[in-house]
Protein backbone atom coordinates (compact mmCIF):
# COMPACT_ATOMS: atom_id res chain seq x y z
CA UNK A 1 0.00 0.00 0.00
CA UNK A 2 1.42 3.78 -0.57
CA UNK A 3 1.79 5.96 1.67
CA UNK A 4 0.59 9.14 -0.16
CA UNK A 5 1.36 12.82 0.77
CA UNK A 6 -1.37 15.34 1.19
CA UNK A 7 0.73 17.33 -1.65
CA UNK A 8 -0.55 13.78 -3.93
CA UNK A 9 -3.91 13.69 -2.39
CA UNK A 10 -4.47 17.07 -3.64
CA UNK A 11 -2.63 16.57 -6.82
CA UNK A 12 -4.45 13.77 -7.44
CA UNK A 13 -7.63 15.26 -6.60
CA UNK A 14 -7.16 18.23 -8.55
CA UNK A 15 -6.61 16.01 -11.98
CA UNK A 16 -9.73 14.10 -11.14
CA UNK A 17 -11.60 16.97 -10.91
CA UNK A 18 -10.20 18.38 -14.01
CA UNK A 19 -11.01 14.93 -15.91
CA UNK A 20 -14.44 15.64 -14.77
CA UNK A 21 -15.15 19.41 -15.84
CA UNK A 22 -13.47 19.33 -19.03
CA UNK A 23 -15.57 16.30 -20.04
CA UNK A 24 -18.71 17.14 -18.85
CA UNK A 25 -21.22 19.02 -21.13
CA UNK A 26 -22.03 21.47 -18.69
CA UNK A 27 -20.98 24.66 -18.06
CA UNK A 28 -18.32 25.34 -15.16
CA UNK A 29 -16.92 28.23 -13.97
CA UNK A 30 -14.82 28.73 -10.55
CA UNK A 31 -14.81 32.81 -9.21
CA UNK A 32 -12.68 33.93 -6.73
CA UNK A 33 -14.55 35.99 -3.78
CA UNK A 34 -14.56 39.17 -3.59
CA UNK A 35 -12.70 39.66 -6.70
CA UNK A 36 -14.98 37.94 -9.36
CA UNK A 37 -12.12 36.90 -11.62
CA UNK A 38 -12.62 33.46 -13.47
CA UNK A 39 -9.79 31.03 -12.00
CA UNK A 40 -11.35 28.09 -14.06
CA UNK A 41 -13.20 28.03 -17.15
CA UNK A 42 -14.37 24.85 -18.94
CA UNK A 43 -13.80 24.10 -22.53
CA UNK A 44 -17.67 24.07 -22.65
CA UNK A 45 -17.92 27.46 -22.82
CA UNK A 46 -16.36 27.84 -26.71
CA UNK A 47 -18.46 24.78 -27.82
CA UNK A 48 -21.94 26.14 -26.56
CA UNK A 49 -21.01 30.05 -26.19
CA UNK A 50 -18.28 30.30 -28.36
CA UNK A 51 -16.09 32.30 -25.82
CA UNK A 52 -12.74 30.91 -25.85
CA UNK A 53 -11.26 29.69 -22.16
CA UNK A 54 -8.12 32.03 -22.82
CA UNK A 55 -10.98 35.03 -23.33
CA UNK A 56 -12.81 34.35 -19.87
CA UNK A 57 -9.91 33.04 -18.06
CA UNK A 58 -8.65 36.35 -15.52
CA UNK A 59 -11.76 38.03 -16.58
CA UNK A 60 -15.23 38.95 -14.54
CA UNK A 61 -17.82 36.61 -15.32
CA UNK A 62 -20.55 39.65 -15.03
CA UNK A 63 -19.66 40.18 -19.14
CA UNK A 64 -21.48 37.36 -19.56
CA UNK A 65 -24.55 38.42 -17.89
CA UNK A 66 -26.90 40.84 -19.54
CA UNK A 67 -26.84 44.04 -18.60
CA UNK A 68 -30.74 44.39 -17.27
CA UNK A 69 -29.29 41.23 -14.40
CA UNK A 70 -26.22 42.94 -13.66
CA UNK A 71 -28.26 45.20 -10.80
CA UNK A 72 -29.13 41.68 -9.23
CA UNK A 73 -26.13 39.84 -9.16
CA UNK A 74 -24.81 42.92 -7.86
CA UNK A 75 -27.51 42.43 -4.41
CA UNK A 76 -26.51 39.21 -4.09
CA UNK A 77 -22.77 39.61 -3.92
CA UNK A 78 -23.74 42.67 -1.33
CA UNK A 79 -25.62 40.01 0.37
CA UNK A 80 -22.73 37.44 0.66
CA UNK A 81 -20.39 40.29 1.88
CA UNK A 82 -22.84 41.81 4.94
CA UNK A 83 -23.15 37.63 5.92
CA UNK A 84 -19.24 36.77 5.56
Amino acid sequence: MKNNTAQEVQQRSEALFRIIAENAGDLTLIVSYPELKAIYVSPTYEKLLGYSVAELQGGTPLALVHPDDVPIIQIGRASCRKRG
